[in-house]
């Protein structure tokens, strides 16, 4: 049997017109592109920050072990304590609540009892934020 090859002796032309369309939209793109980002770009002048004025910010963890006893800096306090460290933490940062960065870690075996209480004094002491740390799986 002969099988016809003249099929196959005509070689396979690629469609070139669609990949042109893309590269010209590609350049498009990017001279678009390059252009917003120059206009980002204006020339001001920033103010300069002294080093008198370096903001510090104040770190805090509050434990509460499986006993629901609250820790703070290996001491174990009660609320009124707490509250005064709070205070203290507050003066060291200027009364600004935003700089005081407040952890909670709780143990599991914990009653949620006392962490809503360590939360509601935080809360009332204007913190806006409490991270409550968690073990990963």
């Amino acid at each position: 049997m002969r099988f016809n090859n003249a099929k196959q002796s005509r070689p396979m032309q690629l469609n070139m017109t669609s990949m042109i369309d893309i590269v010209f939209l590609l350049i498009i793109f990017f001279m678009i592109v390059s252009q917003i980002s120059e206009t980002n770009k204006e020339q001001i002048e920033l103010p300069a920050l002294s080093a008198e004025l370096e903001q510090q910010s104040a770190k805090m963890t509050v434990n509460i072990n499986a006993d629901s006893e609250v820790i703070v800096s290996g001491e174990s306090i009660g609320t009124n304590q707490l509250q005064a460290m709070i205070s203290q933490e507050l003066a060291e940062v200027d009364g600004n609540t935003n700089r005081l960065f407040v952890t909670l870690r709780v143990d599991r075996n914990a009653l949620t009892d006392r962490a809503n209480e360590v939360m509601r004094i935080l809360n009332g002491a204007g913190i806006p934020g409490v991270r409550v740390a968690v073990a990963a799986p």
